[in-house]
């Protein structure tokens, strides 16, 4: 993966960006953005082609036609629009939906798309004939949905309980259910699902979001749950690579960015350079390259063509599990001599082009040292640089200075634990 510039940066929405995709063909990335705009990028130079108006409220999901001449977006203001690419003239815009659309997927001919949203229903849209959509009524709202590459299924993520219930396009009859049964109480984060190109492979989330189901989609049978998020970030979004052997994850919260083995079950890299949740991912056709979306405002592209050698990054994730900041990465890795010197070496460059850990993860390891009264003056050291890097990063945040002010006091520096504390009050 190239982590020298911490991925190619789109920030031209200046708003958070929730829905990102990328053409059959390979040529558009388009996002979808809070302020409701669409906005279509080259995939080559990354340049901002067109962007417009295009909804009343925040952009949920949007999706390429698989001809990858039309364009549809659908939003909280509970409508799905559909535009041409090439123009970004609105063709339609399809009503019916009484609350927030989550989601939208186009039918592998383009003849249909299907929609998922809070109101508990999933409609079929024929886009031919233009006639009222066929509404399939279910006991949840549902956050995602995907279309079988055969055509005949539909896939729904229910938001309350994270199972997939599966229902057949056209009687629109329930085929089953799909539940890890490490089913999540809350319904308040949608999470999301991925189903693989040649429909083998079906990824959801499991464990509250702290973990992945791994499912067999033909023979409907569960092959693992792998943990991904060890309790400071859950799941947010998910994409699987075109050949099927990778899945990217986006954390809801710091922003964090891993891609997983879907074979071995074993984590290859983690990304550095998103500061909030990263809501939605996509791959390029030929899997050279992914795409994130990320509430700090921006998109990014990465490049998974590693210019290092892959065991500096498989080290540098094992070293990164307990050191956060790059200059404890860096003095691990001095330290185990029994690391060959240009393994240490490329993994140290890594570390340097990565970077520190989440603020949200730093501040989150530091506060635990510091609400503990036993532990030794170095570890309260260790954990105030923590403390201070996050700071800098979301200075906004309440949280940075109650941690900083809580480890100043550890650490004997009680005259700046006193302005932290009045630090926090303030905000």
């Amino acid at each position: 993966w190239d982590l020298e510039q911490h991925g190619s940066v789109m920030d031209d929405a200046k708003t958070e960006v929730g829905a990102i995709t990328v053409s059959p063909d390979g040529r558009f990335i388009a996002s979808g953005s809070r302020d409701g705009k669409v906005w279509i990028y080259s995939a080559d130079s990354a340049r901002v082609l067109r962007s417009w108006a295009g909804h009343s409220d925040r952009v949920t999901s949007i999706a390429f036609s698989p001809d990858s001449l039309l364009l549809a977006s659908s939003s909280r203001d509970k409508t799905i629009k559909v535009w041409s690419v090439l123009d970004g003239r609105l063709i339609r815009t399809l009503n019916g939906h009484t609350d927030w659309v989550w989601s939208i997927a186009f039918s592998p001919d383009g003849s249909r798309i299907v929609s998922g949203s809070e109101d508990r229903t999933i409609r079929i849209w024929d886009l031919a004939s233009g006639a009222p959509p066929a509404t399939i009524s279910t006991t949840s709202g549902i956050s995602r949905v995907a279309v079988s590459p055969d055509g005949r299924t539909i896939l729904a993520l229910r938001k309350h309980d994270k199972s997939v219930s599966l229902w057949d396009i056209v009687s629109k009859q329930s085929t089953g259910t799909l539940s890890s049964d490490t089913t999540e109480p809350s319904p308040v984060h949608p999470r999301s699902m991925a189903l693989s190109q040649d429909g083998e492979t079906l990824i959801g989330p499991a464990d509250n979001g702290f973990a992945i189901a791994i499912w067999d989609f033909p023979k409907r049978r569960l092959k693992q749950v792998l943990p991904v998020f060890r309790g400071h970030d859950q799941i947010d979004s998910l994409a699987i690579s075109p050949d099927g052997s990778r899945v990217a994850i986006g954390g809801i919260v710091s922003g964090t960015l891993s891609i997983w083995d879907v074979r071995r079950g074993r984590l290859l890299v983690t990304l550095g350079g998103h500061v909030s949740g990263v809501g939605a991912l996509a791959w390029t056709p030929d899997g050279t390259r992914l795409v994130s979306a990320s509430r700090d405002r921006t998109v990014r592209i990465w490049d998974s063509r590693s210019l290092y050698n892959y065991d500096a990054e498989l080290l540098l994730d094992k070293v990164s599990e307990h050191s956060l900041l790059v200059e404890e990465m860096v003095l691990e890795l001095n330290a185990n001599r029994t690391i060959p010197a240009e393994l240490r070496r490329e993994a140290i460059q890594l570390a340097a082009k990565r970077g520190n850990a989440s603020y949200v993860g730093l501040l989150f390891e530091a506060w635990k040292t510091g609400e503990a009264s036993y532990r030794s003056s170095n570890e309260y050291k260790q954990a105030l640089r923590r403390a201070i890097v996050a700071a800098q990063v979301a200075p906004w945040l309440c949280d940075s200075p109650i941690t900083l002010g809580l480890l100043q006091y550890r650490t004997g520096e009680f005259d700046q634990a006193l302005l932290s504390a009045q630090r926090a009050m303030e905000i």
